[in-house]
């Protein structure tokens, strides 16, 4: 069971501070997007920052630590997923997020788009320019 592998190997390492809620989990999700979510997630209660701020800084592109880029590269690695995905799969990341996460009464405040959402969009125009 690839989770349950993944779960022993990451979480052995770390403390734990919080519980992770699955309950947007989608089984028959893309690829790497419940893994991007708990990876973006702890980033966030370790820094206490926002989504946004910690995608741009590490996860566009990845900037993991040793025991979060091993685990995606094991998740990659067991269900042979090609290195040339993980770009597409980031921006199918934050996409799915801004359109299915986001409450709707969000994206109707131009602060929070404008400093939210657009730089983001920008990233992802950038990245896929320049292939990474």
């Amino acid at each position: 069971n690839l989770t349950s592998k993944l779960s022993y190997k990451y979480f052995k390492t770390l403390a734990i501070c919080g519980i992770i809620d699955w309950d947007l989990s989608q089984p028959h999700g893309l690829p790497l997007h419940d893994l991007f979510y708990l990876l973006l997630y702890k980033e966030t209660l370790l820094e206490r920052g926002n989504f946004q701020t910690i995608f741009l800084r590490r996860f566009l592109p990845l900037r993991l630590d040793a025991a979060d880029e091993n685990a995606v590269l094991t998740y990659q690695r067991e269900i042979g997923l090609s290195p040339e995905c993980i770009l597409p799969l980031q921006i199918f990341f934050w996409l799915h997020h801004i359109v299915f996460r986001i409450e709707p009464i969000w994206m109707q405040v131009a602060h929070w788009v404008n400093n939210g959402i657009s730089p983001v969009l920008l990233r992802i125009e950038e990245a896929i320019r320049e292939g990474k």
